[in-house]
C-alpha cells in the first residue's frame, strides 16, 4: 500500500510538470523527459534530440503528458529526432482529454511543420466513466479563438500552412470498458475541436499543403465503448467551413481500428469532414495526389458510420467536394461489417467530386468510389475495385482500365473492361488482362511506357516464366492482388515505375518470387506500394537508393539475399517496415532503418560500402535501462564492414587483415540520448567492429562498444580501438560525448559517410585552434550543463554538411563566448566613463577668494578598440574570427567651485551619462551612470595642485549574441559597477614673451572598479559570470598651450594639449563564467592599452558679465590600434 501511495504521488507530479520555453528560436539535442511548452509567439523549434512526456495517471486529466504543447502561433517546427507523448490511465481516473499526444497545438496558426524523425502519441485506458477525447494522436491540432462569431457563438480555428513528413507520425489508442464515449483519439494527424462536437462554439480546420513521403499512421483498439473520429491516418474534423488545399502522398497513410462497439468517422486513411453548422458545414478539398498508399481498415462487429474508407470528404454544406483527385498508387478502404453506405469505400465524398484521374488502384470492400452528389468526370487508366464500382453513374466517364467487382469476402465476381488495349494522353499503351475471373500475362523481354492492369489472383499481372528476363521501365503494373510473379531462374529489372496491388486488405504481396535462383533489381524512382515476399530459394532482391518501399520485405525460402542501396548514389534509402528471414543482407550507399523498422533475420548484415544508419527510439528500454527501440534489436547475426567474401578469419595482428574499411560504417541516430546511454544490441554482434567504425551524425558524439566491468551508465572509459575476437555473448554499444580536443583532431574524412567506398588518407589531422584550452573549458561547461543539445544544427552533419564545416562553426560559437563577450568590456566601459568625468574636472576654471564658478559641460567620447583576431587552422584552411568593439559615451557634468582662500578653492562635481557598447555579431550593451566627487585646487607660486576623489555607479543592460552559419542565440543580462577614483595633478605655468602660456603637467590617477556578478535570463547557452574587481593606475605627462586675446566685451582664449599616458594594468583581465549550473571557464577581456598619446584643441570665451563658453575636441591614439575621440561643450558663470 505504501508503494502504491508513493507511485501515485510521483504520477501526479510528473503528469503536470513540463519545461516552459520562452524563446524565438529553440534547438534541442538533449533528452527532455517531461515534455516542453512553447510559450513564445512565432517561435521556430528544431528538435534533433528526444522530447518525451510519458506518464501514468490516476486522476482526471486535461492537457497533460504531451510531448510538445503550444497555444502560441508557431513559425516553424522541425523534427529530426523523437517527440513522444503518452498517458496510461489507471484506476480512480474518470475522464482524460487532450493528453498523451506527440504534439498538441492549441493555437491559431502554424507556419510549417517538417518531420524526418519520429512523432508518436499513445493513450491507454480502462473503464473510463466519462466521455474522453483528443488523446493519443501523433499531432493534435485543437485551435484557438479566432475572435469571430457566428449566430452568437465564437469560432475556434486552426490553420496549418504546410506540413511535410519524411519520417513517422503515428497515434495509437487502446480503451476498453468505457462507460461513455471516446472521440478524436489515436489518429496520426488530428485537427479537431477539443470537445466532442465543439461545445458551444464552431470549429474550422484549414490545412494548406500536406506532403507525406514517410508514414502517417493512426490505430485504435476499442472494446465495449462507442467512439468517434479515432484511428485515422489524417483527420480534419469540425463543424464549420473547412478546407485542405492539397494532400500529396508518396508514402503510407493508414488508419486502422478494431472495435466491437459503435464507431463513427474512424479507421480511415484520410478523413475530412465538417458537420453541425445550421446552414451547412462545407469541407473543400482542392487537390489530392497519391502515388503511395492511402489505406483505411476496420475490423468490427458493431455499428459503424463513415469508417474504413481510404479517403472520405464529407460535410453538410452543398460546397463539400473533392475538386481534383489523381491516383497512381493504392487507395483502399475495408470494413469487415458494412454499416451505412459511407463505410468501406475507396473514396467517399459527401457531395461532389469534380475530377478523378486514376492510373493506379482504388478499391473498397463496399464501393470503389462513392459520392452523394455528382462525379463530374472520371478517367480510369488503372483498376477500380469494389462490390460496386460507383454509387451512381458519373456525369462523364472514360474507362481505359479495369472494373473489378468483388463480394463481401473479397472474391472476384466479375471483371469489366471497355477495351483490352487503350492509350492514355501521354501515348502510353494500356493493356487490360482478362482471363475468366483472373488476369495476367506471361512476360516478354521489355515493357516501357506501359500500364498493365490485371487481377493477379492465381499469379501476378506480370508473370515471368522460367528463365525469362524482362525489363520494366517508366511503367505501371497494377493488380487487385499480386502485380508481379517471378518463377525459376528469372531476371527482372524495374526502373522508374509504379507497382500496385495487395488485395482488399493489402495483405497480398505486390511482388512475389515463387521460383528459385531468380533476381530482381528495383531501381530509379520506383514506388513499391505493398509488400514483397520471397518464397523460393537462392533468390536475390536488389533495391536502389531512389526507390520508395511502402511495405514489408519478407522471405520464407532459404538462402535468399537482400541487397539495399547503391554505393554510387547520394540518395538515402529509407526503410520503415519489416525485413524478415533473409539469409544474407547487404547494404551500400546511405541506408536508413527507422525505429519503426524491424530486421527479423538470422544472418550477418554486410555493410559493403557507405553507411547504415540506425534510428533510435530512446523511450523503449529494457529492465536494465538499455535502449531497445531500434531495427536491429530482433536481428541475430554480426555486423560486417566491407565485402564479406573478401574477409577471412584473420588474427588481429595487423599483418594479414583485409581492407574492410572502404568507407563503410555503422551509424546510430542517437536522438536526445545522453552521454553514457547504452544501446542493447541483443543478438546483433558488433564484436568485430572497431570503435572508429561506428559513429553518429554529430561531430560531438560517437558510438563505441560497451566494455563490461569498466563502463557504467555514465561514461568512465573512452574505449579501445582494436579488433576483438568473436565471443559467445554480444556486446552493446554506448554513446560518448567527445571533448573539444577529440572533436578538433578527428580526421575530417574518417567519420564522414562515404557512400562510394573510396579509401581515405590515414594522415593525422593538422588542426590548430587558438586558446584551445579555454575553448575546451567552455565546451566542457556546455556539456556538463546538459546544453550541447542546443547546438544540434551546428554539430549535425547528416544533411550533406561536411565535418570540417561543422567543426569550424562549433569553434566559432565557443570563440564568441570567449573573446566577444560583452561582460569582459563592462569594466573598461566604466573606466572610460570615470576618466571622462575626471578629465573635465581638470579643465574647469579656478575662482578667486569668495568667488563662485559654476560650469555645465556636455561631454561625448567615442572609444574604438582594436580588432581582436583569433586565427584557427584546419588543415590547409584558415578560419579568421575577427571581433571589433566600440563604446560611445554621452553625458553631462556640472561643477560648482568656491574660492575659500586667495590661493585655494573647493569644488563639487555631479554628472551622469549614457554609454552604448557595440561589438561584433550584434552583441551590445546599454548603460547609465551617476557620478559625484569633490576636489581641491591650490596655487603655490607658479604651481597649481589639483586633487580629488569621486564615486561612480553604473547599470548596464546587455544583449549577448552568438551567431554562426546555422544558429542564432540571444541572451540578456543585467549588471552594475561601483567605481572609486582618486587623482592628483601638478601643473607649472610659464609665460612666454608673446603672451603664450606653456603649462607642463604631471598627473597620477587611480581607479578601483567593482563589477557585480551576472546571472543571465535562462535561455539556451545562458551564462553566469562571477564578480570582478579592477584596479588601474594612470600616469600622465603633458603640456598645455594657451593664447589669450582680449576683446572689447571679453576674453578669448585658445588652448591646446599634447599628453602621454602610461597605464599600469600589466595583465589582461579575464573573467570567470560558466554555463548555468555547470563548470567554470575563462572569458577573455580586451587587451590592456598601456601607452597612448592624446591631442586636444579648444577655445574659451568669457564675457565681462561673468558668463563664459567653451568648446574642446581631441583625439587619442594608442597601441593595439585603439582610437578615441572627445568633444566637450560647456557654459559657465563666474559670480
Amino acid at each position: 500500500i505504501f508503494n502504491i501511495i508513493i507511485l501515485f504521488i510521483l504520477i501526479e507530479k510528473n503528469s503536470y510538470t513540463q519545461n516552459i520555453i520562452k524563446l524565438k528560436d529553440y534547438f534541442n539535442d538533449s533528452d527532455k523527459t517531461q515534455g516542453i511548452v512553447l510559450d513564445e509567439e512565432e517561435m521556430s523549434i528544431y528538435n534533433n534530440g528526444k522530447i518525451q512526456n510519458l506518464n501514468i495517471t490516476n486522476q482526471d486529466s486535461e492537457l497533460v503528458s504531451n510531448g510538445i504543447k503550444s497555444d502560441k502561433n508557431i513559425e516553424n517546427l522541425d523534427n529530426n529526432g523523437v517527440i513522444l507523448g503518452g498517458i496510461e490511465v489507471i484506476e480512480f481516473a474518470n475522464k482524460v482529454t487532450n493528453s498523451g499526444n506527440g504534439i498538441i497545438l492549441e493555437n491559431l496558426e502554424t507556419g510549417s511543420l517538417n518531420n524526418n524523425g519520429y512523432i508518436n502519441g499513445t493513450f491507454l485506458a480502462n473503464s473510463l466513466t466519462k466521455i474522453s477525447g483528443n488523446n493519443g494522436n501523433g499531432i493534435n491540432i485543437i485551435g484557438n479563438d479566432t475572435g469571430q462569431k457566428e449566430m452568437g457563438a465564437k469560432i475556434i480555428g486552426s490553420k496549418l500552412n504546410k506540413i511535410e513528413n519524411e519520417g513517422v507520425i503515428s497515434g495509437k489508442t487502446e480503451s476498453i470498458n468505457g462507460k461513455s464515449g471516446l472521440y478524436n483519439s489515436g489518429n496520426g494527424i488530428n485537427a479537431s475541436p477539443k470537445d466532442l462536437l465543439g461545445g458551444n462554439y464552431y470549429f474550422k480546420s484549414e490545412i494548406g499543403s500536406l506532403k507525406n513521403f514517410g508514414r502517417v499512421i493512426g490505430e485504435a483498439f476499442i472494446e465495449n465503448q462507442s467512439s468517434r473520429n479515432i484511428g485515422n491516418g489524417i483527420t480534419a474534423f469540425g463543424n464549420y467551413e473547412s478546407k485542405v488545399d492539397e494532400i500529396i502522398n508518396q508514402g503510407v497513410v493508414r488508419g486502422s481500428v478494431f472495435s466491437n462497439s459503435k464507431i463513427e468517422n474512424s479507421g480511415n486513411g484520410v478523413h475530412l469532414s465538417s458537420f453541425g453548422h445550421s446552414f451547412g458545414g462545407d469541407f473543400i478539398t482542392s487537390k489530392i495526389e497519391n502515388t503511395g498508399v492511402i489505406e483505411g481498415k476496420v475490423d468490427t462487429t458493431g455499428l459503424n458510420f463513415e469508417s474504413g474508407n481510404g479517403i472520405i470528404v464529407d460535410g453538410r454544406g452543398i460546397q463539400t467536394n473533392i475538386e481534383a483527385l489523381k491516383n497512381g498508387g493504392v487507395i483502399s478502404g475495408y470494413i469487415s461489417k458494412i454499416g451505412d453506405g459511407k463505410s468501406g469505400n475507396g473514396v467517399y465524398s459527401g457531395y461532389n467530386i469534380k475530377n478523378i484521374f486514376n492510373e493506379g488502384v482504388i478499391k473498397g470492400s463496399n464501393i470503389a468510389i462513392n459520392f452523394r452528389g455528382k462525379l463530374n468526370e472520371i478517367a480510369n487508366n488503372g483498376i477500380l475495385i469494389g462490390e460496386s464500382i460507383f454509387s451512381k453513374a458519373p456525369e462523364n466517364e472514360v474507362n481505359n482500365g479495369l472494373y473489378i467487382n468483388i463480394n463481401q469476402s473479397g472474391e472476384i465476381v466479375s471483371i469489366k473492361s471497355d477495351s483490352t488495349i487503350a492509350y492514355d494522353d501521354k501515348g502510353r499503351e494500356i493493356t487490360n488482362l482478362l482471363k475468366d475471373l483472373d488476369g495476367y500475362i506471361l512476360a516478354g523481354p521489355e515493357y516501357k511506357n506501359k500500364i498493365l492492369n490485371g487481377a493477379g489472383v492465381s499469379t501476378g499481372t506480370l508473370t515471368l516464366a522460367n528463365k525469362q528476363s524482362t525489363i520494366v521501365e517508366n511503367s505501371i503494373i497494377n493488380a487487385y492482388k499480386t502485380a508481379i510473379t517471378l518463377n525459376d531462374n528469372t531476371n527482372l529489372k524495374i526502373l522508374d515505375s509504379l507497382v500496385n496491388g495487395g488485395g482488399i486488405k493489402n495483405e497480398d504481396p505486390i511482388i512475389q518470387i515463387l521460383g528459385d535462383e531468380s533476381k530482381i533489381d528495383i531501381m530509379g524512382n520506383t514506388l513499391l506500394n505493398g509488400k514483397i515476399t520471397v518464397d523460393g530459394n537462392r533468390n536475390t532482391v536488389y533495391i536502389d537508393n531512389d526507390v520508395k518501399v511502402n511495405g514489408d520485405i519478407l522471405s520464407t525460402g532459404q538462402l535468399n539475399t537482400l541487397k539495399l542501396g547503391n554505393s554510387d548514389s547520394n540518395e538515402e534509402l529509407k526503410i520503415y517496415d519489416k525485413i524478415e528471414n533473409f539469409d544474407e543482407i547487404k547494404t551500400n550507399g546511405k541506408v536508413t532503418f527507422y525505429s519503426t523498422a524491424k530486421v527479423n533475420a538470422t544472418t550477418d548484415i554486410d555493410i559493403e560500402h557507405g553507411t547504415l544508419l540506425v534510428r533510435l527510439d530512446g523511450s523503449k528500454r529494457d529492465e536494465k535501462g538499455r535502449v531497445i527501440g531500434h531495427a536491429l534489436y530482433d536481428h541475430t547475426g554480426a555486423i560486417i564492414l566491407g565485402e564479406k567474401e573478401n574477409i577471412g578469419d584473420h588474427l588481429p595482428d595487423g599483418e594479414n587483415h583485409p581492407d574492410i574499411k572502404a568507407g563503410a560504417k555503422l551509424f546510430f541516430k542517437a536522438s536526445g540520448l545522453r552521454n553514457g546511454t547504452v544501446i542493447a544490441m541483443n543478438e546483433t554482434d558488433v564484436t568485430d567492429l572497431k570503435d572508429s567504425e561506428m559513429g553518429t551524425y554529430s561531430i560531438a558524439h560517437t558510438a563505441r562498444k560497451f566494455i563490461p566491468g569498466k563502463d557504467d551508465i555514465w561514461l568512465i572509459d573512452s574505449g579501445v580501438n582494436t579488433y576483438a575476437m568473436r565471443s559467445t555473448e554480444t556486446i552493446d554499444v554506448i554513446i560518448d560525448t567527445l571533448n573539444l580536443d577529440d572533436i578538433i583532431n578527428t580526421p575530417e574524412d574518417d567519420r564522414k559517410p562515404d557512400n562510394k567506398g573510396e579509401e581515405k588518407p590515414d594522415n593525422p589531422p593538422d588542426n590548430e585552434v587558438e586558446d584551445r584550452e579555454d575553448l575546451g573549458d567552455i565546451w566542457d561547461s556546455i556539456v556538463n550543463g546538459g546544453e550541447e543539445g542546443y547546438l544540434a544544427p551546428t554539430l549535425d552533419y547528416e544533411d550533406g554538411r561536411g565535418i570540417l564545416e561543422a567543426k569550424k562553426e562549433l569553434v566559432s560559437i565557443l570563440d564568441q563566448i570567449y573573446a566577444n563577450n560583452p561582460y569582459a568590456f563592462i569594466g573598461e566601459a566604466s573606466k572610460e566613463s570615470l576618466r571622462l568625468y575626471q578629465d573635465n574636472i581638470f579643465a574647469t576654471k579656478m575662482p578667486k577668494k569668495d568667488e563662485w564658478i559654476t560650469e555645465a559641460h556636455g561631454v561625448y567620447r567615442y572609444e574604438k578598440f582594436g580588432k581582436n583576431e583569433q586565427n584557427n587552422r584546419f588543415g590547409k584552411e584558415i578560419q579568421k574570427n575577427s571581433y571589433s568593439s566600440n563604446i560611445s559615451t554621452y553625458g553631462m557634468l556640472g561643477t560648482a567651485e568656491y574660492g575659500i582662500l586667495e590661493d585655494t578653492s573647493l569644488g563639487i562635481a555631479i554628472g551622469g551619462n549614457n554609454q552604448k557598447l557595440k561589438m561584433s555579431k550584434e552583441t551590445k550593451g546599454d548603460g547609465n551612470s551617476g557620478y559625484i566627487g569633490v576636489y581641491v585646487k591650490r596655487n603655490i607660486d607658479k604651481f597649481r595642485l589639483t586633487t580629488g576623489v569621486g564615486y561612480q555607479y553604473n547599470e548596464y543592460n546587455v544583449d549577448r549574441v552568438l551567431i554562426n552559419e546555422y544558429q542564432y542565440f540571444k541572451n540578456n543580462g543585467k549588471l552594475s559597477t561601483n567605481s572609486m577614483g582618486a587623482y592628483l595633478e601638478g601643473r607649472y605655468f610659464i609665460k612666454s614673451e608673446n603672451d603664450i602660456f606653456i603649462e607642463p603637467k604631471l598627473r597620477l590617477n587611480y581607479m578601483m572598479i567593482s563589477q557585480d556578478k551576472v546571472k543571465e535570463n535562462y535561455n539556451p547557452l545562458a551564462i553566469d559570470v562571477d564578480k570582478k574587481n579592477y584596479q588601474s593606475t594612470d600616469i600622465l605627462v603633458g603640456i598645455d598651450f594657451s593664447k589669450k586675446k582680449y576683446l572689447k566685451d571679453g576674453l578669448l582664449e585658445f588652448r591646446g594639449e599634447i599628453s602621454y599616458i602610461k597605464t599600469f594594468d600589466s595583465d589582461r583581465d579575464y573573467l570567470t563564467g560558466r554555463i548555468k549550473n555547470s563548470t567554470d571557464f575563462r572569458i577573455k577581456g580586451p587587451e590592456i592599452t598601456e601607452n597612448r598619446i592624446r591631442i586636444m584643441i579648444g577655445m574659451d570665451y568669457e564675457r565681462l558679465n561673468g558668463i563664459f563658453y567653451n568648446l574642446y575636441t581631441g583625439v587619442g591614439l594608442a597601441d593595439n590600434d585603439r582610437v578615441d575621440t572627445n568633444i566637450k561643450i560647456g557654459i559657465g558663470y563666474r559670480f
